[in-house]
């Protein structure tokens, strides 16, 4: 998969005072699309580097939807180096990170298995950990489409 295949998509927060905000971009494989969740992002602290703004602590949630249907996209970051080696070592703009897969159940009533994919790494560059947590009814199938993807995602 090349990157011209890929979609991108900023999780963001803006604020009046402070203007756009950026979690990450997050490249998504071809035919996805990031949307806005419901539920606002939250912005602790702030690191500028040149023009661009960046969380330096804070969460989101976002969707990132495609023709079949939608992943939840849930992100922390945090300050400094908090990662811990374990899972499946991955790349992700440069960066060295890990992911594992898991299974969830979710639901009041009835509950529902979810299936995880746990992306994590540090980015040297705004001494941030970035966690991703992707989370789907049916994602095992795209997880090999979703890590080539996301590998080419800025940070930075």
């Amino acid at each position: 998969m090349s990157s011209d295949e890929n979609s991108f998509g900023a999780i963001a927060a803006a604020n009046s005072l402070f203007g756009v905000i950026n979690f990450i971009v997050l490249s998504l494989p071809n035919g996805w699309k990031l949307v806005a969740d419901r539920i606002p992002p939250e912005v602790d602290k702030i690191f500028r580097r040149g023009n661009v703004k960046w969380a330096l602590e804070g969460q989101a949630r976002s969707i990132a939807v495609y023709p079949e249907g939608a992943v939840e996209v849930n992100i922390t970051i945090v300050e400094g180096n908090k990662v811990r080696s374990s899972g499946i070592e991955t790349i992700i703009n440069g960066h060295k990170g890990y992911y594992g897969t898991r299974r969830i159940r979710r639901g009041l009533l009835r509950k529902r298995e979810y299936e995880v994919v746990d992306i994590v790494f540090y980015c040297e560059e705004t001494n941030r950990t970035i966690r991703l947590s992707l989370v789907s009814r049916e994602l095992e199938r795209h997880v090999d489409a979703i890590l080539e993807a996301v590998s080419r995602s800025v940070c930075h």
